[in-house]
């Protein structure tokens, strides 16, 4: 496996992680209603919706290494799938970009060096 892939897929997720954490932010829903988050795959293209209440979006965000896909847009050589819905997946990063994943994390009291680059992606992704 080589680390600058690895590194590159996760900021692009990470990317599609910030996104869904500012339309979260637009307004309050109940726990229990369904909103549409963007898959947070490593595909760039990518502009798939996952269904999810507000509390299962809430159990994604609780850790930086886990991230929200539409179900088989996981990339298998580098990440795990920990839990699989109807229609939606949410996978594991590898140790290997644990720095990239937590550094981008949104709710991150202490951003990393990787941050400024995955908010220009969180930027362009309603552009596309």
């Amino acid at each position: 496996m080589r680390e600058d892939r690895a590194e590159r897929i996760a900021l692009i997720e990470a990317g599609f992680r910030i996104a869904n954490e500012r339309m979260s932010a637009w307004e309050e829903t109940p726990a229990d209603a369904e909103e549409l988050y963007f898959c947070e795959c490593s595909s760039l293209e990518c502009r798939q919706k996952v269904p999810l209440t507000r509390a299962l979006y809430e159990a994604v965000r609780s850790r930086p290494q886990w991230f929200l896909i539409v179900p088989g847009h996981e990339v298998a050589d580098l990440e795990t799938v920990i839990q699989r819905g109807d229609a939606h997946w949410i996978i594991e990063k590898p140790d290997v970009v644990i720095d990239i994943v937590e550094g981008t994390d949104p709710r991150a009291e202490q951003p990393g060096p990787e941050r400024a680059e995955a908010d220009e992606l969180a930027d362009g992704i309603d552009e596309r």
